[in-house]
């Protein structure tokens, strides 16, 4: 009767190799209460469902990690990996969420476009971005500064503004705007 046991014998036995998927479900029956909780408090929407859907993945790595020696029940070292798993998550998402706004940086603050596109995804997800902006004038300048480039150079504000119908300061106004909303729509997204 592997529901008597503790959680100290569940382990052992998942270590041991002995009953792995009876003593598995019987620990995420006992402990899904506190990884839950734990990944609740520590982790943001986006990364919570992940986090949650592979449950038995990261209770079953903490009981290959648990030591008896240390005298802590099993219960409270799943709580302290799952609340380092969160924050490394956490962490990891962080550092690609900056990487990506530097892309767009990047992208934006350079004259050359050979030099500015590091890759054509980075383009192409702005360029998605601005299709679905609700200010259409937004589409129509990006997609002359950058797409419309001559010899790999930006298309002129002055040009552009011809073009939109607007003044030079109300095109860079426009695209501005729209770079502080894509920055805002990547770090949902991320």
């Amino acid at each position: 009767m592997i529901n008597l046991k503790n959680d100290k014998d569940l382990v052992k036995n998942i270590k041991k190799g002995k009953k792995v998927d009876e003593s598995l479900c019987e620990l995420v029956n006992r402990n899904s209460g506190i990884f839950i909780k734990m990944v609740n408090k520590y982790s943001n929407k986006h990364q919570r469902l992940d986090l949650i859907g592979d449950k038995e993945y990261y209770i079953y790595k903490a009981a290959l990690k648990y030591d008896e020696s240390k005298n802590v029940k099993f219960s409270t070292h799943l709580g302290v990996e799952s609340k380092w798993l969160c924050i490394n998550n956490y962490n990891l998402n962080k550092k690609r969420n900056e990487i990506d706004l530097s892309a767009v940086d990047n992208f934006i603050e350079s004259d050359n476009l050979k030099e500015s596109i590091q890759s054509k995804d980075c383009i192409e997800k702005i360029l998605e971005f601005t299709d679905s902006h609700p200010d259409k004038r937004v589409s129509k300048i990006f997609e002359l500064r950058y797409s419309d480039g001559h010899n790999n150079k930006l298309k002129p504000w002055s040009e552009i503004c011809n073009e939109v119908g607007l003044s030079v300061q109300g095109s860079i106004l426009v695209h501005d705007e729209a770079i502080s909303s894509i920055k805002r729509k990547l770090k949902k997204e991320i």
